[in-house]
């Protein structure tokens, strides 16, 4: 447990982050509660990241099952987009040396019950959870962080309170953008 965060033995190639999206949104689409929709504005191109594919997808399926969990009871909207950015851009959005020429940006929304200032600066702590004991283990976040971190991306995360949270991935575009 205490190696966790580590995924530099998984088998990193150049893969298409949109097909993994996809692949995860019709993988948890059977399982949502009725209540909840999914929205989404992905491209239909091919952008390849360096990256681990079952780790790309542990990744989306972690933040996609906590924005589902946070509108559980009232039901709502999860959005999915993607959108490319040139590093110069990206650069006034993160805090993070600029490693690739284009980043690509996927971003989770959901209209959840959302968080304080409080709860943001934890959610990536190991073992930090908001859920009833023996409903999660709080791992999933900072498992994401790692994943994110090892990609030499950034994860940028907003939200307010009964309105709900964004959480926006910035990852290396590692060759060209094809339509």
């Amino acid at each position: 447990i205490l190696d966790f965060r580590k995924h530099s033995d998984q088998e990193k190639t150049s893969v298409n982050i949109i097909e993994i999206l996809e692949e995860t949104l019709d993988f948890i689409k059977p399982a949502l509660p009725s209540n909840i929709k999914i929205s989404s504005d992905i491209p239909g191109m091919s952008i390849s990241v360096h990256a681990d594919s079952t780790q790309l997808f542990r990744m989306f399926l972690n933040l996609i099952t906590n924005a589902v969990h946070s509108m559980e009871e009232l039901g709502g909207t999860l959005y999915a987009g993607v959108k490319v950015l040139d590093s110069d851009k990206v650069k006034s959005l993160i805090k993070r040396d600029i490693v690739a020429d284009n980043y690509v940006i996927v971003t989770f929304k959901d209209t959840g019950y959302g968080m304080d200032g409080s709860l943001i600066r934890r959610i990536f702590d190991p073992f930090f959870t908001t859920r009833e004991a023996g409903e999660g283990t709080g791992l999933g976040l900072s498992v994401v962080k790692g994943i994110v971190t090892e990609m030499d991306g950034e994860i940028v995360v907003s939200s307010k309170e009964n309105e709900g949270s964004v959480f926006d991935i910035y990852l290396p575009v590692s060759k060209e953008i094809e339509d």
